[in-house]
């Protein structure tokens, strides 16, 4: 433990490192640090959840992970999945895109097309008109604001990406 100016440290290549980090993980570190550190400077965990507004269970947490990961285990953690199983594979978006440049249909016209073409070449997996409308959101760049998630009718979506610029559009 190293005290300096009024701070409490771990290791002397903290004091440099801990200046780099967000305030709210800053005062995680320092909060921390009081807690382990011996008479006169430790404080009881249930005052250094209170310097940071955290129950004590959460410190209690924030400890564990500080112990394993270091400075990181301080930070925030991200609430994103690792993964999607659900997502539309890039195969089955490029197909869509492809149709949607030769047919010039919507939605349910391209889904019709797209389930044709994969009962006649054996695969089984259905694909549903929303399914088509969110890959043409996701993916046909038009400038400005999106059409389509604005307007009510696709015939009215593809007249406004027209007038956009879209490529994909009629």
């Amino acid at each position: 433990m190293i005290v300096s100016r009024g701070q409490i440290y771990f290791e002397r290549e903290h004091m440099e490192l801990v200046k780099q980090l967000p305030k709210y993980a800053r005062e995680r570190y320092f909060a921390i640090a009081r807690t382990l550190a011996n008479k006169p400077f430790g404080i009881t965990r249930q005052e250094a959840a209170d310097m940071v507004k955290l129950s004590l269970r959460q410190l209690y947490r924030i400890i564990s992970r500080f112990r394993e990961e270091g400075l990181s285990g301080l930070l925030h953690r991200s609430k994103r999945p690792k993964n999607s199983p659900n997502k539309t594979s890039d195969e089955v978006e490029n197909i869509i895109l492809q149709v949607r440049d030769a047919s010039g249909f919507g939605p349910d016209g391209i889904a019709q097309l797209v389930q044709e073409s994969n009962a006649r070449n054996g695969i089984k997996k259905k694909v549903h008109p929303s399914t088509v409308n969110n890959v043409l959101v996701r993916l046909c760049p038009i400038r400005g604001l999106c059409a389509y998630r604005f307007a009510c009718r696709w015939n009215i979506c593809w007249l406004s990406a027209a007038a956009d610029g879209c490529a994909h559009s009629v």
